[in-house]
């Protein structure tokens, strides 16, 4: 396949992996999106479209990695490794979430009639929900819905939300590897990192004598990397 760019003049791709992915009919809708929206009307040269662009994406990725090859790609996993270390999300907000969920899980299982029409049907539905029945659902009427069983008699949900709102409490937690916290607590919430936060999970080849070699393949670092353990958190209500 030849691409003929007005900035990088003629581009040939010969992966024939690509070139089946370009072939099919999801790919190929994206010759009818504009990548940058309606910024064509403002900007004239701004007329790009997703498929123009996941092509250039490819390419552009392609020479990076022949030009630095394998350190460039290290260099990258030991970012991802920094996220190992930190977490792969603050255990702050995590919780939070969790708070939220489980407010209206209370308020749902004492069968309680919510203040907002639209959240009295989306949790009240007698058939399956669907996507479209989260659209009318937004941030603030969520947060005016809370506030307003914030000052409900049940003590249980109302100490749940003024957790929730706390600007410097949230569930308490202890971190661990996976497999940790297995049937230790069943009022525990257990959240297991994914892999991909914190490691490779394949998909990355170099060019090696004449073949596609994985990285994993060439690489120590890597092949220790992919060695850790997944992270845990576990949350105690």
């Amino acid at each position: 396949m030849h691409v003929a760019d007005p900035i990088y003049g003629p581009i040939s791709i010969h992966d024939i992996d690509i070139l089946q992915l370009i072939d099919t009919k999801a790919f190929q809708r994206l010759a009818y999106i504009k990548q940058q929206g309606h910024t064509y009307f403002l900007h004239e040269n701004a007329i790009h479209t997703r498929e123009e662009h996941s092509i250039g994406v490819y390419v552009l990725v392609n020479l990076v990695i022949a030009e630095q090859g394998i350190p460039y790609i290290e260099q990258l996993m030991k970012m991802k490794k920094g996220l190992y270390n930190n977490g792969f999300g603050h255990p702050f907000v995590v919780g939070k979430d969790l708070l939220l969920q489980s407010i209206f899980q209370k308020i749902k299982e004492k069968n309680l009639s919510f203040h907002t029409p639209e959240i009295q049907n989306f949790f009240y539905k007698r058939k399956q929900i669907e996507i479209e029945d989260f659209l009318p659902l937004q941030d603030e009427m969520i947060i005016n819905e809370i506030k307003c069983f914030a000052k409900s008699d049940d003590i249980e949900i109302a100490e749940l939300i003024h957790l929730y709102f706390s600007a410097t409490k949230s569930l308490s937690f202890e971190k661990g590897i996976e497999g940790d916290y297995k049937k230790k607590n069943s009022t525990a919430v257990v959240i297991t990192e994914k892999k991909a936060y914190s490691s490779y999970v394949g998909g990355i080849y170099v060019y090696s004598e004449g073949q596609l070699d994985d990285i994993l393949e060439k690489s120590n670092f890597i092949q220790e990397i992919v060695k850790l353990p997944k992270k845990e958190y576990a949350y105690f209500f």
